[in-house]
């Protein structure tokens, strides 16, 4: 092995890195998470997912204690049954958000409290297909999600909003409504695939996150790992003392990435364990 620094937290995020193609965690993984736990190493998943959303076999995971959730906003220890981290959007940054959209057709998904939901008004075949909301998108909102009647009012009487995920009928909604996010210095936007935006608070994002959260365990960042596939990784790679990219990762995610490794259908975690952690 030719990395030989001790790493005392692996971060990894779930969607195309630690999930495979059956969107399920192996046993592979899960031993190799349970062997890390025993050497003295937090694994801890790092989602664009609510709470809600992640998969039993990490909630459920005695090997597991700490999940960023929503792209950074909460870090939830599951020992206090708690957020010991929380960044929400602020008030005034969700109602520039809606009226951003207003123009455009766009369906939204919101992480609030813990929780998914999304407008019960808007919930229809035909207009979740203009919108772009594809097959697996629909199938994780139908599984996890709640329908909300006044969404809009919902949205604005909350101060526990984590993400708003916005699916645009237009390109052009998704890239001027991306600048003006981020022009507004409160927002971070980030475009995993077309016509699609997660939207946080620019206190959160899971770079900023993963650096608190290891100061928080009196961690260097330099002795954390992090690993992902996608556009919401970015900062999660950036930051992390390791920042490594999955063999089916996006171009740029690679060129950003110390190493590019294996693809995510065989067994990130146990990878991880053989490579750089024993």
């Amino acid at each position: 092995m030719e990395n030989k620094r001790k790493y005392k937290i692996v971060a990894s995020d779930l969607d195309g890195t630690l999930l495979n193609k059956e969107q399920t965690v192996s046993e592979e993984n899960l031993y190799a998470i349970s062997e890390m736990n025993r050497l003295g190493v937090e694994f801890v998943p790092a989602t664009g997912r609510g709470m809600n959303e992640v998969d039993l076999s990490l909630i459920n995971s005695p090997d597991i204690r700490y999940i960023i959730t929503s792209n950074g906003a909460v870090v939830f220890d599951k020992k206090l049954g708690k957020n010991i981290l929380a960044r929400y959007i602020p008030g005034d940054a969700v109602r520039l958000i809606l009226e951003t959209i207003r123009p455009y057709n766009v369906f939204i998904v919101v992480h609030e409290g813990g929780k998914t939901y999304f407008d019960k008004n808007k919930y229809n075949p035909e207009f979740l297909d203009i919108c772009g909301v594809n097959a697996y998108y629909g199938s994780i909102i139908g599984q996890y999600a709640e329908a909300v009647e006044n969404f809009e009012s919902f949205l604005l009487s909350s101060d526990e909003v984590e993400v708003m995920c916005l699916f645009f009928e237009l390109d052009e909604g998704s890239r001027s409504g991306k600048q003006i996010f981020e022009d507004s210095g409160k927002l971070c936007a980030v475009s995993p695939i077309t016509n699609y935006l997660e939207v946080y608070s620019s206190d959160a994002g899971k770079g900023k996150t993963l650096v608190a959260f290891a100061e928080k365990l009196g961690v260097d960042i330099a002795d954390v790992i992090a690993v992902g596939d996608s556009d919401n990784d970015t900062t999660l790679i950036e930051q992390a003392g390791l920042g490594l990219a999955v063999a089916n990762a996006c171009d740029a995610l690679k060129e950003l990435a110390d190493q590019t490794i294996c693809d995510h259908s065989e067994h990130i975690a146990k990878y991880l364990l053989e490579n750089f952690i024993i």
